[in-house]
């Protein structure tokens, strides 16, 4: 049994809905979208308090009986970690770092385009407004990110994850003995990000 707000999210989405397909479809998923290479280190900036404006948002997590807050923890991107996101292009971003310790899960969940309520002025947040995952370590043993059908592991550091927020539903997971962390990041798509989309290659960045 899922929440009402998971169910009432997950008709909406315009993704065909076949967890069992081994087909991924590039315009809903690509893994990885592109590499970013850097040489920070981990870094975190002040704690991010989780806010919403949307119930069902948090409704979906604390649907079984889990806080919101024990499901991960969020904090604000550094400066380091701000030029690593800046090589995507995208324009109006916002930004968490993701943080999972071991034992820690983000339920599988739908997201509602709702973005902290920061592209709330837009007409057409479905296709002006996109969203992906910067992985800032390497993948470690127990580590998994459910994308619909796939279940995406063993990634490198740098490696952009790319999904149509709003259709795929997704979760994480740390049944492993190492924290995991990542770049949330959601901004407004550009020329830059959509030649990147568009390449038939693997492309390399760097920061």
């Amino acid at each position: 049994m899922a929440s009402e707000f998971y169910n009432s999210l997950y008709k909406q989405s315009s993704w065909n809905k076949d967890f069992l397909s081994n087909e991924i479809d590039p315009y809903f998923l690509k893994l990885p979208l592109c590499n970013i290479k850097f040489d920070f280190d981990l870094e975190f900036g002040p704690p991010q308090e989780k806010i919403t404006s949307l119930e069902i948002a948090k409704g979906q997590q604390e649907y079984f009986g889990v806080s919101w807050n024990d499901r991960f923890s969020r904090f604000h991107p550094t400066e380091t970690q701000n030029k690593i996101i800046d090589c995507l292009g995208l324009d109006r971003t916002v930004s968490y770092l993701h943080l999972q310790k071991p034992g820690q899960n983000h339920i599988l969940h739908m997201d509602s385009l709702n973005a902290d309520g920061k592209f709330d002025d837009l007409n057409d947040k479905v296709n002006q407004v996109v969203r992906v995952f910067i992985l800032l370590q390497d993948w470690a043993p127990g580590q998994i990110i459910q994308f619909g059908n796939v279940v995406h592991t063993k990634w490198k550091k740098g490696d952009v994850c790319y999904f149509r927020w709003h259709d795929i539903p997704h979760g994480t997971c740390n049944f492993g003995h190492q924290d995991r962390a990542l770049l949330l990041v959601t901004g407004l798509r550009t020329t830059i990000f959509d030649s990147i989309m568009n390449s038939q290659t693997s492309v390399q960045l760097t920061a």
